[in-house]
């Protein structure tokens, strides 16, 4: 029900003295079921020349995922290799949430219509992750940090949605429209 993000990076390595060591290509797991909130960051691998594992076998890393390329790895030929079908972006995380969002504001809006005695959810704004400041505090391997960013990107978009769900969740009205259980982040493409 609550789907796995596999955010992508696909990188050139240097080897030790500076010269080309091939591509490598980052897989960083972000669970978003609302019990995961302080793991969501599950997993993290390196694939591709040196490391141990070929590109190849990330197929099965990010099987039955929801693929997030990096910008850098978005346009990649790598990436139709890994047999994922459904692809998003942070924007369109972003923009599928604030839909949700307003969804729940109109059914609220409609419930206090017809009883003026409700008090409407205060929901909070969905708030873009800064991922400058995320970069900023990565320490790891470097072909790592842009598939962390966005990764940590996505932790805060679900914790963010977890906090909504749980202001709707406080509402019968909003629970009658769109059920008593946590939704899942909406992941559209």
């Amino acid at each position: 029900m609550y789907p796995t993000v596999s955010v992508v990076d696909v990188t050139s390595a240097e080897g030790a003295n500076g010269a080309p060591d091939g591509e490598r290509l980052v897989v960083w797991h972000v669970q978003t079921a609302p019990d995961a909130a302080a793991d969501a960051l599950s997993g993290a691998w390196i694939f591709g020349d040196g490391t141990g594992h070929s590109i190849a076998q990330a197929a099965d890393v990010v099987s039955g995922t929801v693929m997030l390329p990096t910008p850098g790895a978005s346009d990649h030929a790598v990436l139709e290799q890994l047999g994922v079908d459904k692809r998003i972006s942070v924007d369109a995380v972003i923009k599928a949430m604030e839909a949700e969002l307003k969804r729940y504001k109109a059914v609220a809006t409609e419930a206090k219509k017809n009883n003026p005695q409700l008090t409407l959810p205060r929901f909070e704004a969905i708030r873009t992750p800064d991922l400058d400041d995320i970069t900023a505090g990565f320490h790891g391997e470097p072909e790592a940090r842009d598939a962390w960013a966005y990764a940590t990107a996505v932790a805060e978009l679900v914790e963010q949605w977890n906090a909504i769900e749980s202001q709707r969740k406080t509402r019968k009205y909003l629970q009658e429209e769109f059920g008593a259980d946590v939704r899942p982040l909406p992941v559209s493409p």
